[in-house]
């Protein structure tokens, strides 16, 4: 949508949809005219879903094609063997971007063959992908993947994940005396998660504040759960506040009424988080106890220093405070602002 907003012709085609039965065909209208939308259910035959899809993209005749890559989304076991044969006829000579979501999956230290298996056969798919579509630009989130793919002898740009969730302005009203926690969407029920809301909740008891937890929309039982996980602490019993299902404009409330997130993502993988990118991009900074196994404590999912500097990795109050000063006006994971990136890096492939 940001493309036509910024006076480019986009169309989106889904395809393997596992939410429709039927075919979806629909414009959504925009301020700058209307982006038309093909959605195909992953229930038909992979030679139909590709067919209309090459149609429909012959009448819009794109100079680009942008594949966004998540394995998982073209096979239930994240081997999409036959991606590859279907995809060139929808390139047909034109210009290709790859935004690769998701690599293949690591094989650390202690992995079962299973794993280690799935891992090589990945791997071995995205080469073949690769070397087959010929993007000219590769996009991707996260470092981590950046490095996988380059040391294949590709070259990697960072994109950086935009917010879903407007920002829309509001005045804080919350107490001094009150450090609200937020927590949008996920659930988890982790050791690190709740060790992290325990020693800020004793370090906030030293200051004269009190904790305060918010757990911001997500599914409801989901988040009862981890609301119970986190009350059986009696240092942080009565804490936990719920919202229930919000509109965007209520979410956006919530996240600016919040001291601080608080994610279960783990801290190589923020880059990919849109309830992450939700909290950076109202200027609230984030903690990130969780680390993955085979993965440094300090190995933090962004390519921008900046973002980085805006994650909270231990309950130091004395931190949080700093980085919350240095906090700035304009986000750089706005959507406009991500758009002008991806339209800068395909246009110096075409002059």
């Amino acid at each position: 949508m940001e493309l036509l907003l910024q006076g480019h012709l986009a169309t989106c085609v889904a395809l393997n949809d596992p939410c429709i039965e039927q075919e979806v065909s629909t414009s959504l209208p925009l301020s700058a005219g209307a982006l038309s939308l093909l959605r195909l259910p992953s229930a038909w035959s992979a030679i139909k879903r590709f067919r209309k899809a090459r149609h429909w993209l012959a009448h819009f005749d794109p100079s680009w094609v942008s594949l966004q890559f998540v394995p998982y989304a073209f096979h239930a076991k994240g081997l999409p063997l036959f991606l590859l044969k279907h995809l060139h006829g929808i390139i047909q000579g034109r210009q290709v971007h790859l935004m690769v979501h998701e690599s293949w999956i690591g094989a650390e230290t202690g992995s079962s063959v299973k794993h280690r298996l799935l891992s090589v056969l990945q791997k071995a798919i995205i080469i073949r992908i690769i070397k087959g579509i010929h993007p000219a630009v590769i996009h991707t989130h996260l470092p981590f993947y950046s490095t996988h793919i380059a040391q294949l002898g590709w070259r990697v740009l960072p994109l950086p994940l935009f917010s879903n969730i407007p920002v829309v302005k509001r005045s804080n009203n919350m107490a001094n005396a009150i450090f609200r926690v937020g927590i949008f969407s996920q659930a988890d029920t982790s050791r690190p998660f709740l060790d992290f809301l325990i020693r800020l909740e004793e370090s906030l008891a030293l200051c004269n504040q009190v904790l305060q937890i918010l757990l911001i929309g997500g599914n409801a039982s989901k988040m009862r759960t981890l609301g119970d996980f986190i009350e059986e602490v009696d240092s942080l019993r009565n804490k936990v506040h719920y919202t229930g299902f919000l509109e965007p404009a209520q979410i956006s409330e919530a996240l600016q009424s919040c001291s601080l997130g608080l994610t279960p993502v783990p801290r190589h993988a923020l880059g990919k988080s849109g309830s992450v990118a939700a909290f950076l991009s109202h200027g609230i900074p984030v903690a990130a106890p969780n680390v993955h196994n085979g993965y440094s404590a300090n190995d933090i999912g962004f390519f921008s220093p900046n973002l980085c500097s805006f994650i909270l990795l231990e309950p130091d109050l004395e931190h949080f405070r700093i980085i919350t000063a240095s906090l700035p006006e304009e986000s750089e994971i706005k959507i406009s602002t991500v758009a002008q990136a991806f339209l800068r890096d395909l246009y110096t492939q075409t002059i």
